[in-house]
């Protein structure tokens, strides 16, 4: 439920967190704040941008330094509290480049933003297409030498929408160090986040094979 205007979104600051485009994020939303930003995006007049907090924040978020790309959000679901705070499940829709603060009245943080796509791979398509099938390799490997989530794997990637969505939706999965997230959300290469992606599910191939054997 976005407004019109895409060029603008409320941020919702986080120390240790990246919304990935495809992946989920459930928060609890208890400043008052954040709440009205909840509020205006369910009615339609603001979009949220989830922004990550370079350092640790100071007392007033709205002045404290982002990192340069925010992940733009939807709400999948919701429920509101007696009290107005709000239980809130997010779902990453894209990727935008942070510009400036703007002026409003709104009491949370608002941004002029770009939304961005993804780029023609600078490396060529063939590269891009060799490593994604490498990708689908190793993950399917990776899904079969887990005790439990194999089949969600294997579906994740089969349900991409390409191999740019397919990076997406794997590190929203598998990664959690906010910065490797975080340099996937600013990268927009297809074929360069494939690589990372495919580095980080190759490490984890390694650490879970000799403890589940795969299968003939």
């Amino acid at each position: 439920m976005f407004n019109e205007d895409n060029s603008k979104a409320g941020l919702f600051p986080l120390t240790g967190s990246v919304l990935l485009p495809g992946s989920l994020l459930p928060l609890h939303v208890f400043e008052t704040r954040y709440q009205q930003l909840v509020r205006d995006a369910l009615d339609g007049s603001q979009q949220i941008g989830v922004a990550r907090l370079i350092s640790t924040p100071t007392d007033d978020n709205n002045c404290s330094p982002i990192h340069p790309f925010v992940g733009l959000a939807e709400i999948l679901s919701h429920r509101e509290m007696r009290d107005g705070r709000f239980h809130v499940l997010l779902r990453g829709v894209g990727r935008a480049k942070y510009e400036s603060d703007l002026a409003s009245g709104a009491p949370y943080r608002v941004a002029a933003i770009k939304e961005v796509s993804d780029v023609a791979p600078a490396k060529g398509e063939l590269r891009m297409k060799s490593l994604y099938k490498q990708l689908i390799a190793v993950s399917d490997q990776l899904s079969y030498a887990l005790s439990g989530g194999g089949d969600e794997i294997r579906k994740m990637v089969r349900g991409a929408k390409g191999p740019g969505q397919c990076a997406d939706i794997l590190s929203g999965a598998l990664i959690a160090d906010p910065d490797m997230r975080q340099k996937i959300l600013e990268c927009l290469d297809p074929a360069d986040r494939i690589d990372l992606v495919l580095t980080h599910v190759s490490r984890l191939l390694v650490e879970v094979s000799p403890r589940e054997a795969m299968p003939n």
